[in-house]
């Protein structure tokens, strides 16, 4: 469920080859926290955090943690889509409004629509009937795997078997359940009792927290550095001070048992700050080409191979449409990989592309 960075969760293969790993880097300025051991946090003081709870936060907070409970399924966010590249851009940005407490209400409320429209499309992608049946089922035999007999089922064990079994329900009742029966089920029942868990218990893991916020300081340390040794002369504490503001507000949380909600945002807080000060160190600490701008670049050469396959109705051959919309995709890729500035830019326009190629590659007669 968490994104890929220090890797904690064996990913699923990719569905294409060009699955691109987006990195959320981190950084290094200051000491880290020590690191927080799973039985030993308590609660003291969460008062400096309270902004967090107005509405308009709070609504935010949970599409953010819905995004991450509708990526379990599919055990990994990495695949070349649209709807992965349009939803990084918006998490960001939602990220780093919440946790400033001076975002007016009308531009969260205004991110939060656009945030609903992106979670629609990505949860249209990820949660397809293949993958969550896989993964309810897999929960389930997890569950009833831990015990001997029924007997020994906590009240959790119960209550999980509960939602679990009404998901199963609202999915069958459909004799023909789709993809949408699949997706609606799992958002209305199962991912809503996750989302409500998470929003009143702290993290089981914060070791794993800790780990990430570690990283984060050590990898913009690490290129902050390198910056100076290749010459910059630039005054870069101001996103510095930013990522190490981000930093501590996650270590607070942390080390106060905030829910696993207001933590996944300060996380995600943490990995856009410190993306934005990596970019900063650019051209000094190259950041282009991006992966994603990279693949862009050789899948449009591909595709253009293509152009010269054989033309026709016979067996072997291409029809005469399948050119023309793989070289209208071709054009649109091109105009992407002269203008695009970001890693959603490249990323959205790799995943059209690909797209089209399949599409024309699937057109040859057989």
């Amino acid at each position: 469920m968490k994104e890929q960075v220090v890797g904690r969760k064996v990913k699923a293969v990719s569905a294409a080859f060009l699955a691109s790993v987006v990195a959320f880097g981190g950084i290094g300025f200051t000491p880290p926290v020590q690191a927080v051991e799973a039985q030993t946090i308590q609660q003291t003081d969460l008062s400096s955090f309270a902004y967090l709870s107005d509405p308009a936060r709070t609504k935010l907070i949970d599409l953010n943690a819905m995004r991450e409970i509708s990526t379990s399924p599919a055990q990994s966010s990495d695949f070349v889509s649209v709807a992965y590249y349009q939803m990084l851009g918006i998490q960001h940005e939602a990220a780093q409004a919440v946790m400033d407490p001076t975002t007016s209400q009308a531009r969260l409320q205004a991110i939060a629509r656009q945030y609903e429209l992106r979670l629609a499309d990505y949860q249209d992608f990820y949660l397809k009937k293949f993958w969550v049946d896989r993964y309810l089922f897999v929960e389930e035999r997890a569950i009833w795997s831990s015990v001997d007999n029924e007997s020994e089922l906590t009240p959790e064990d119960r209550k999980m078997l509960d939602v679990i079994g009404r998901t199963f329900a609202q999915i069958r009742s459909n004799p023909n359940p789709t993809d949408k029966d699949y997706r609606d089920a799992y958002v209305d029942i199962y991912a809503k009792y996750i989302l409500e868990r998470q929003k009143l218990n702290p993290t089981k893991d914060p070791g794993w927290y800790g780990a990430q916020l570690a990283y984060i300081r050590e990898d913009v340390e690490t290129k902050h550095q390198a910056a100076l040794s290749a010459g910059s002369t630039e005054d870069y504490s101001a996103s510095l001070q930013e990522v190490d503001q981000a930093l501590s507000n996650a270590e607070h949380l942390l080390a106060n048992s905030a829910s696993i909600t207001w933590l996944e945002i300060a996380l995600a807080d943490a990995r856009a700050k410190a993306e934005n000060a990596i970019e900063a160190f650019d051209p000094y600490v190259p950041q282009r080409p991006f992966r994603e701008e990279s693949f862009l670049t050789s899948l449009i050469q591909a595709s253009k191979n293509r152009m010269d396959s054989p033309k026709g109705i016979n067996p072997g051959e291409y029809p005469a449409s399948a050119f023309g919309a793989l070289r209208r995709a071709i054009n649109e890729a091109e105009r992407s990989l002269e203008k695009g500035k970001t890693r959603a830019d490249f990323g959205i326009a790799l995943a059209k592309l690909y797209e089209a190629d399949t599409i024309f590659l699937n057109s040859r007669k057989q």
